[in-house]
């Protein structure tokens, strides 16, 4: 009973824990940066502006420095996501704890953005300027299609999934170029840099993330809770005893943590949660 009861009030903590949603912040050319929850800010910005509740829209334009590429930076923490549209009409929706570099006018013979974290992409067709994303030692070249790129730092790999089109991914360090078709999935190793695997999978499950969901599919309590811990923004650690578990489930990700954690709690694991009002410690 006290076991239980003990449970209950770490779960009432944790209860308290929310995702922001809508905070992020943009770094302009110049170094300036806008937090993009004052709309006033960005208002005065000539080819950028809010448009609905956090989503960015940059108008197309031709650089006043032809030889000058300008790019800006947008940060997401965790807990928010933010959709952004670019000069070329490119759409990307950024998740959490996520950073975007990229192009703010539509002239350049390449389109090419930097990404660090996760973004899903519906790039605008130009056969004569290809769009590349390079992420995490990777680069990936398309020319019009859709695709989700997962490559969070410190996360053993980069996830490409392709729901449209085609893409090419090469390795930065060298290596064979692969080529991905509708519903494929490239596993590029940060630890064998030059090696990327491909797989058949359900789209559905990479691009979750966007219609408000987790999936977990056969996925250990480290990559759970990193996943957690970037939307509902907490410290976290897990007993080396439980990391060989593996766990399927779907989830609202405007869902209380505590529901979460208990349901997988619940499945005869007989994990303990302990929160110091900082750090979720599972044992």
């Amino acid at each position: 009973y006290t076991h239980v009861g003990r449970q209950k009030r770490v779960l009432a903590q944790i209860a308290q824990i929310k995702p922001e949603n809508t905070h992020a912040v943009l770094f302009l050319a110049d170094g300036e940066s806008l937090d993009l929850r004052m709309k006033d800010s960005v208002a005065v910005k000539a080819d950028v502006e809010i448009v609905g509740e956090n989503a960015l829209e940059y108008k197309p334009r031709k650089r006043q420095n032809p030889r000058a590429e300008e790019y800006n930076i947008l940060v997401t923490p965790r807990g928010s996501e933010y959709s952004l549209k670019l000069a070329d009409g490119t759409q990307v929706w950024l998740n959490a704890a996520s950073r975007l570099r990229f192009f703010t006018a539509n002239d350049g013979a390449e389109r090419r953005v930097w990404l660090e974290g996760e973004a899903y992409f519906e790039v605008a067709h130009d056969a004569k300027r290809p769009f590349i994303v390079e992420s995490g030692g990777q680069s990936i070249r398309v020319l019009g299609t859709r695709f989700n790129v997962n490559g969070y730092d410190g996360d053993r790999a980069i996830y490409t999934t392709l729901v449209e089109g085609s893409v090419a991914i090469t390795p930065l360090a060298g290596g064979k170029q692969v080529t991905l078709q509708p519903g494929q999935q490239a596993t590029y190793s940060r630890r064998n840099d030059d090696q990327i695997a491909v797989a058949a999978v359900d789209t559905s499950q990479a691009t979750a993330w966007m219609t408000g969901t987790f999936i977990f599919n056969h996925a250990s309590i480290t990559e759970i809770m990193e996943s957690l811990a970037r939307w509902y923004d907490f410290e976290f650690e897990v007993s080396p005893l439980l990391d060989g578990l593996r766990f399927s489930g779907q989830f609202p990700r405007c869902g209380e943590l505590d529901k979460i954690l208990s349901i997988i709690a619940s499945t005869g694991t007989g994990m303990q949660i302990d929160y110091d009002g900082k750090k979720i410690t599972l044992r």
